[in-house]
């Protein structure tokens, strides 16, 4: 009965250790996934954001659990309570398909799961009907929804384009909530 109890007590006292290298592993390997973007994608995001959030950011590239980019204030503590958060549609993966050609939308978030703003980062839509996107208010209308609230009209004249947009945010949105981004925060 001693070596039996004695044999549990080992196997116990190994399944723990390789539990505990394991959780220390993965933490690791979660905090190294964060880390700041290269320098030329840097200052092409630090442009979009001061372009369409009005102020210069620190960003900070994570990975985990999809790709995005950590923005804070500069000298602002990491506090993920009060961060916000950029998602880029390619970045994610998701095809939003214009009128005549791709659109990469750019979501950023705040961690209560409100979009703070949308905003185009790189498109070669029709001119002429993307022109009539740009002086709508259909991104700024974006502001303050979250997943599942209603989405905002179409722009008249760009139909194609507008609902590409509205439809590349619910697809962001959509991936946040599949893979739980903001529970894990």
């Amino acid at each position: 009965m001693g070596s039996s109890v004695k044999n549990i007590g080992g196997q116990l006292h190994s399944a723990l250790t390789a539990f505990f290298f394991l959780f220390v592993l993965g933490a690791s390997s979660a905090i190294a996934e964060e880390s700041s973007p290269d320098s030329e994608n840097a200052s092409e995001i630090a442009e979009l954001l001061k372009k369409n959030l009005g102020e210069k950011l620190e960003i900070k590239e994570a990975i985990s659990p999809v790709k995005h980019y950590i923005l804070l204030k500069p000298g602002q503590s990491a506090d993920m309570r009060k961060a916000r958060y950029l998602f880029m549609s390619k970045e994610l993966g998701l095809s939003v398909k214009g009128f005549k050609a791709p659109i990469d939308i750019g979501v950023v978030c705040g961690s209560d799961k409100k979009i703070i703003s949308v905003f185009v980062v790189q498109q070669k839509d029709a001119p002429k009907y993307f022109a009539r996107v740009e002086k709508s208010s259909l991104l700024k209308n974006w502001q303050g929804v979250k997943s599942g609230d209603p989405v905002p009209d179409a722009v008249s004249g760009a139909t194609f384009s507008s609902k590409a947009i509205n439809g590349g945010v619910q697809a962001v949105l959509k991936k946040l909530d599949e893979c739980r981004f903001f529970e894990r925060q």
